[in-house]
């Protein structure tokens, strides 16, 4: 299907309309995975279950939440850490 859009549609319009669907793709994937929407709404910073995050990137939370923090400590200077249940098990 993309080959026969590429071949009736031109370059020079296909050029223009990339960076609206990339665009598109990164809004959609913030409001529906990120809960960054419902966020902004509130002036908090909640995850998709209305769960306080840290002020981290999203990348950054993704990484944490992966690790096993049990025994460790996670500096976070000036935001909503001690509120973040993300870093399970986090010694307080």
């Amino acid at each position: 299907m993309k080959q026969i859009i590429k071949k009736l549609i031109p370059k020079s319009l296909l050029d223009k309309y990339y960076p609206y669907k990339w665009q598109y793709l990164n809004i959609k994937t913030l409001i529906k995975e990120y809960n960054q929407l419902q966020s902004m709404k509130e002036w908090k910073s909640i995850d998709k279950n209305n769960n306080p995050i840290a002020w981290y990137t999203y990348p950054t939370l993704e990484y944490l939440n992966a690790l096993d923090l049990r025994e460790k400590l996670v500096l976070e200077w000036g935001g909503v850490a001690r509120l973040y249940t993300g870093v399970q098990g986090q010694k307080k």
